[in-house]
Formats: C-alpha cells, sequence, structure tokens
C-alpha cells in the first residue's frame, strides 16, 4: 500500500513533466517565422506543413488533387517540365508538393521565400487576427493566428 501511494504522485509529476516539454505550436509571428526558417532550410516540408495556416494547407491539399486527376498526358507534360516522375505526380502528398515547391525554387534560383527567411526580420505590424512580418529584404509576410497559435500563410503565393 505504501509503495502505491508513493508512486500516484510520482505518475503525475511525470504527466505534467510530460505535458509541459510535449512540443506546442508558436505563440508569436516571430516564434513562427523561426519555425518557417528552420523547416526550409533544412528542406522539412512536413516541418512547414505544421505551421501553415488552415488555409493554405488547404489551397495545397486542393493542388495536389488536381494535378493527381490530370490526364496521363497532361500529368506526364508537367512531370517533364519539373523535372520529376509522373508517377511521383499521381501520388503527391501536401508535404512532398512542399519540397517540390522548395528544390524548384532554388534550382530556378527563384528563391524569394528562402531570401525573404534569410534576411531576418525588420518589424512585426499585429493586425487584427494576423501579422505582417517585414523581412529586413524588404518582403512581407503574413501569419494568422489559429486557436493560440501562429501560422504560416502562403496563400498570396
Amino acid at each position: 500500500m505504501r509503495i502505491l501511494s508513493g508512486t500516484l504522485p510520482a505518475a503525475l509529476v511525470l504527466a505534467v513533466l510530460a505535458a509541459s516539454c510535449s512540443s506546442r505550436g508558436p505563440l508569436s509571428p516571430e516564434e513562427a517565422f523561426g519555425v518557417v526558417q528552420k523547416a526550409y532550410h533544412r528542406g522539412n516540408p512536413e516541418l512547414l506543413l505544421s505551421v501553415l495556416s488552415e488555409e493554405s494547407v488547404h489551397r495545397i491539399t486542393t493542388m495536389t488533387s488536381l494535378i493527381a486527376g490530370m490526364e496521363d498526358r497532361q500529368r506526364e507534360k508537367l512531370a517533364e517540365r519539373l523535372g520529376v516522375g509522373a508517377e511521383q505526380l499521381s501520388r503527391l502528398s501536401p508535404a512532398a508538393y512542399l519540397g517540390m515547391q522548395i528544390r524548384l525554387a532554388r534550382a530556378l534560383n527563384d528563391d524569394a521565400l528562402g531570401k525573404a527567411l534569410d534576411s531576418g526580420i525588420l518589424k512585426c505590424e499585429i493586425r487584427d487576427a494576423g501579422a505582417v512580418l517585414t523581412a529586413q529584404n524588404g518582403m512581407e509576410l503574413t501569419f494568422v493566428k489559429e486557436g493560440p497559435y501562429w501560422k504560416f500563410d502562403m496563400t498570396d503565393w
């Protein structure tokens, strides 16, 4: 009985510690910027996807569905232009789509997002349920608050 009474408080302490150490979303636009920066530069599309706004994820999912629904000939032409396999495009996940976009931007030297993330934050303006972070290169990145967390809004990209 004495052993059981000692393990219950210990179990509660472990549960509280586990909950406090668990991953959570970014609580500020600047923190969200840091997660986007880390995900982008590490080439981690899964992490990037986790910090995108619901609307951004919805648009990416719509795009991958449209690509998957293309006729074979259309998908083959698109795959040729993108330098990937047509089969890959037919089963493209949102994370794979993001990874492909990151690789293409870098390969084509058209990496505006990467340049903005490299330049750092100049200022942050909170507006309504969103925020606009101006990068030091002058580019503006939009973040929205979804619940307690801030998410990167790519709907204008």
